[in-house]
C-alpha cells in the first residue's frame, strides 16, 4: 500500500529510474568532504515515460480536510509480463463545489488511472522505460476521491487484483487474467465504507489465502466539517486530525471463495486505534507469524 507520506498539493507523479551510482573514485584512505563526490543515485524520467498524471486535490479555498491527504500508488504486475506497472489515484472536487472554483484546475479526467509499463530492452543491453494508460481498456472504474491502493492475489489464480482505498467507499478489483479487472466490492463482502487511507493484504492466519487489512481515519463529511483557524492569526485554515474522532480500522478474513468476513473485534483490532495513514506488516518478532504496524496521524503508532 499505499498511504500518505507527506502533506500539501501534488503536482505531480515522481518515477524515478535507477542511474549508475560511481563512487568509484574514493581516496583510499577516508578523508572528511564537504559534497558527495557520487552521482545521482534517482533521477526524474516521469514525463519522457509516458507517466504525464497530475493530482488533483479539489482546493477551492473552503479548507476541507481530504484536501492536505496526497494520493498513493500502487506498483504491481498486472499482466503477468514480468515487469511492474502502475496504478494512482486520482482526487475530485468535494460538496457540491464546481470545476470552475477549483484554485488549480484539472489538466486531465478526474480519474485514477492505470498505466502499463511496455519496458525495452535492446540488443545492446540499454533500456527504453515506456508507460502507456490502459484505465480504459483495463475496467478500472474507481468512484469518489480516491486515496491510496494495495495489491495482492486474492483468490489465488495466479493474477494480481487490486484494492482502491477511499474517502467514502473503497472497492475490490478483481484481475480476470486478460488485462481487465471487475469490480467485486459489494460481494465480496470488502467494501469498507469508512474514510480508509491505506490497506494491505496479509495472510495473518497462515491459511494460504491473503486477508486483507483496511485502515480508517476519521469520521468526516464535507456537510460536517469544521472551521479552523491558523495558530497565528485568525485566518482560515486545515484542520489536525485531532479535531475528528478517529475511525476504527478493520481486519477481513479471506473466506476462500471470492469472500471475506470482517473479523475486527474477533481480533482484537478493535480496541485501540488511531487515524490510521499508513500500514506495514512483516513477522517482526521471527515466530513465524505476520505481524501489523500501523502509523497514526498524530497519535502513538501501533504495532
Amino acid at each position: 500500500m499505499v498511504g500518505a507520506l507527506s502533506r500539501g498539493h501534488v503536482t505531480g507523479l515522481l518515477a524515478v529510474a535507477l542511474a549508475a551510482a560511481a563512487c568509484s573514485d574514493r581516496p583510499a584512505a577516508p578523508k572528511p568532504v564537504a559534497t558527495s563526490i557520487c552521482e545521482e543515485w534517482f533521477s526524474d524520467h516521469a514525463r519522457e515515460s509516458g507517466l504525464d498524471f497530475v493530482h488533483f486535490n479539489g482546493m477551492a479555498g473552503r479548507f476541507y480536510f481530504p484536501e492536505v491527504i496526497p494520493p498513493g500508488v500502487a506498483l504491481f504486475d498486472y499482466d503477468g509480463d514480468g515487469d511492474l506497472d502502475l496504478f494512482v489515484a486520482q482526487g475530485r472536487m468535494l460538496g457540491k463545489q464546481s470545476l470552475t472554483e477549483a484554485q488549480y484546475p484539472p489538466k486531465g479526467p478526474l480519474t485514477s488511472r492505470l498505466y502499463r509499463n511496455d519496458l525495452e530492452i535492446h540488443g545492446d543491453g540499454t533500456r527504453t522505460l515506456r508507460f502507456t494508460d490502459v484505465t480504459d481498456a483495463s475496467g478500472l472504474v474507481v468512484h469518489g476521491y480516491a486515496m491510496g491502493a494495495a495489491t495482492g492475489d486474492f483468490n489465488n489464480d495466479g493474477c494480481v487484483d487490486l484494492y482502491v482505498t477511499n474517502l467514502e467507499r473503497s472497492q475490490l478489483f478483481r484481475n480476470n487474467c486478460d488485462g481487465t479487472f471487475t469490480d467485486v466490492s459489494r460481494e465480496s463482502g470488502a467494501e469498507d465504507r469508512g474514510w480508509s487511507i491505506s490497506a494491505a493484504f496479509v495472510d495473518y492466519d497462515r491459511d494460504g489465502w491473503l486477508d486483507l487489512f483496511v485502515g480508517n481515519y476519521v469520521y468526516y463529511s464535507v456537510e460536517g466539517d469544521k472551521p479552523c483557524l491558523h495558530s497565528i492569526g485568525s485566518l482560515r485554515d486545515y484542520c489536525p486530525p485531532s479535531v475528528y474522532r478517529p475511525q476504527p480500522s478493520h481486519l477481513y478474513h479471506n473466506n476462500r471463495d471470492g469472500t471475506f468476513t470482517d473479523v475486527t473485534a474477533a481480533a482484537g483490532l478493535g480496541r485501540e486505534f488511531g487515524p490510521a495513514l499508513g500500514v506495514s506488516t512483516a513477522d517482526f518478532n521471527g515466530d513465524g507469524w505476520i505481524d501489523i504496524f500501523v502509523a497514526n496521524d498524530g497519535q502513538p503508532n501501533q504495532l
